[in-house]
């Protein structure tokens, strides 16, 4: 079948927002919807470090938040995305006793839980839903746009630096519809595709109507900086 998926060969690159330093034994999952100071609470109630953005530290402004809930374990490599002004969708990442670093892999397990974060009452959910789910991983992308959680790459185990030591997730598009409501939410895959960005950890995905846009990445081989569109 022709595949929706097609390479962009020459984009020009936007400035990034955030700039300053970031913790060598961190990583994290930035969740931004209405004010830019929400992203920072929300990376602090993770319990991980970015010290700056705009180049100006933001020390005393973090404020850590207690949820009550089903709270998720500790973790990294999992993505939060906004699904509107209120309410989150954590993903997937790795838990564990050590996060993994240049020097160190640790020991971690990777995870394919989902949950829902309400922040107007600051509890999370943990969803159970139904349909064809991806697989466990970390390091993957996602998006969201008109009810749709879009979730594609990511990692599945073993060290982040080769392929030959740990394997990546299929090259699938995984969408998550909440249309009905997240306790109706329903999993399907959008596979046998001819062309895709292939497998990949460590890239980002964005909406900009009417493309879904990936770019970068690491294949476990190298790293790429490619620029991908689904229409």
């Amino acid at each position: 079948p022709t595949s929706p998926f097609s390479r962009v060969d020459s984009v020009h690159m936007l400035l990034p927002l955030a700039m300053g330093s970031v913790s060598q034994q961190s990583s994290s999952s930035f969740g931004c919807c209405a004010h830019p100071l929400w992203l920072w609470w929300w990376v602090c109630k993770l319990k991980f470090n970015y010290y700056s953005v705009l180049a100006c530290t933001l020390d005393e402004l973090i404020e850590k938040l207690d949820f009550t809930g089903d709270n998720p374990q500790p973790r990294f490599g999992h993505t939060v995305t906004f699904i509107d002004k209120h309410r989150a969708i954590l993903f997937g990442g790795a838990v564990g006793d050590q996060v993994a670093s240049e020097f160190s892999v640790g020991k971690y397990i990777i995870t394919g839980d989902i949950f829902l974060c309400e922040t107007l009452n600051k509890k999370f959910r943990k969803l159970d839903p139904k349909g064809t789910a991806p697989s466990s991983r970390a390091a993957h992308a996602t998006v969201f746009h008109d009810n749709v959680l879009y979730i594609y790459g990511g990692a599945l185990g073993g060290t982040y630096k080769s392929s030959s030591s740990g394997e990546l997730a299929d090259d699938n598009l995984y969408m998550l519809n909440i249309k009905a409501g997240e306790e109706r939410a329903v999993w399907s895959v959008r596979s046998n595709q001819t062309v895709t960005p292939g497998r990949r950890y460590g890239h980002v995905m964005a909406y900009m109507r009417p493309w879904l846009v990936v770019f970068g990445g690491n294949t476990g081989n190298e790293p790429v900086n490619d620029v991908w569109v689904l229409d």
